[in-house]
């Protein structure tokens, strides 16, 4: 079986994990959350395989960034600046070959040239924080 797992990383909450239909009704602009009113939140999307005999494993993950308005709904016009350079990034840490991507010649340029305005990677204690948070959202 697969989910959606979302995180959302700020410097002020730290990592947090929202629940699938909170996020489906905040990109429909269904639903704001004013806690991040005039913030930029850097956002995981992990797609987790489970099953009763294995761990939880992640078989794929994207990060971006979105950006709130006053009321606390997504700025679409901000959040989509940098889909274009987002699909290409992915679409080279996807081609690039190795045991680690992120030194691909090609990754490394696209990296330098988006900054980190429209894409982030996660630091090791993120991604040790958001497993601990992954296997108690799981649990529930």
């Amino acid at each position: 079986m697969h989910h959606s797992i979302i995180f959302f990383v700020t410097e002020q909450k730290g990592i947090r994990y929202i629940a699938h239909q909170d996020y489906v009704l905040l990109v429909r602009n269904q639903r704001p959350m004013p806690e991040y009113a005039k913030q930029s939140v850097r956002v995981a999307d992990w797609y987790v395989r489970t099953s009763d005999a294995v761990p939880a494993i992640v078989d794929n993950e994207t990060y971006s960034i979105f950006s709130f308005d006053e009321q606390g709904l997504l700025n679409w016009s901000r959040c989509r600046q940098g889909v274009k350079a987002n699909h290409a990034l992915y679409k080279a840490l996807d081609q690039a070959r190795g045991s680690n991507s992120d030194k691909d010649k090609t990754v490394e340029r696209l990296r330098a040239e988006m900054g980190e305005q429209f894409t982030w990677l996660p630091d090791a204690e993120e991604v040790a924080t958001m497993y601990r948070l992954l296997s108690n959202v799981l649990s529930t």
